[in-house]
């Protein structure tokens, strides 16, 4: 339980973090490159392993609920002041499959947090840890659903609120379900997922004063 916690507190703090090193990211190059297109392109090109990723995971639960993918893109756009890093449009037919394709690259960034731990690949070597340092950083960035992707959660909230009423209502015992799940080995996955949270985070935060020093050493 304390690791389910941390792990939600985690995430909160990274998307907030994550977001403002985008837009420490932007004034930097657009203080350096002197256009804001350019200054675009290079978070899209810093950002695209996670970019890649996020809008492949849409992609691949979309093929996998046989809602049909309409088109896919990794070229930036803005909007207004938002930076949308790639888009992929699907037909939408129902709440559920739609909020299973919208949440998909959450959990995507989970199951490759397990396979970089379950193959050590941060400590094989000096480079193999600056590479997958960096890869860690992008996925743990882009990770989180946009306000688009999660639109159909709308419509998922009631329903789950009226299913927990009619849980207690009948007085169904939810614990007996839950005795598939392997405490341990959640709380062991929850602590591995935490601790690239938290070196997320701290890449993240890491970057953001190394960032500012600069533009305040070129003042």
């Amino acid at each position: 339980m304390t690791q389910v916690l941390l792990f939600l507190i985690l995430c909160v703090a990274l998307f907030f973090l994550s977001r403002k090193t985008i837009h420490t990211c932007f004034y930097f190059f657009s203080r350096f490159l002197k256009h804001p297109q350019a200054a675009y392109r290079m978070i899209a090109l810093l950002y695209f392993p996670g970019t890649a990723i996020h809008e492949m995971s849409h992609l691949v639960m979309a093929m996998i609920l046989n809602l049909k993918v309409r088109d896919i893109t990794l070229i930036p756009k803005v909007r207004g002041n938002t930076l949308k890093l790639g888009t992929v449009t699907y037909e939408k037919r129902d709440v559920v499959r739609g909020l299973m394709v919208g949440i998909a690259p959450f959990f995507a960034a989970l199951f490759a947090f397990w396979l970089i731990d379950a193959f050590k690949l941060l400590y094989i070597n000096y480079w193999s840890g600056a590479l997958f340092s960096y890869i860690v950083f992008t996925i743990s960035s882009t990770m989180f659903s946009s306000k688009q992707d999660l639109i159909d959660l709308v419509y998922v909230i009631p329903i789950i609120v009226v299913i927990g009423v009619v849980l207690f209502v009948l007085k169904i015992d939810v614990k007996s379900f839950l005795v598939i799940f392997d405490v341990n080995l959640m709380s062991q996955f929850f602590s591995v997922v935490n601790s690239f949270l938290i070196f997320s985070l701290l890449l993240n935060g890491g970057m953001i004063v190394v960032l500012k020093l600069i533009l305040r050493v070129q003042r």
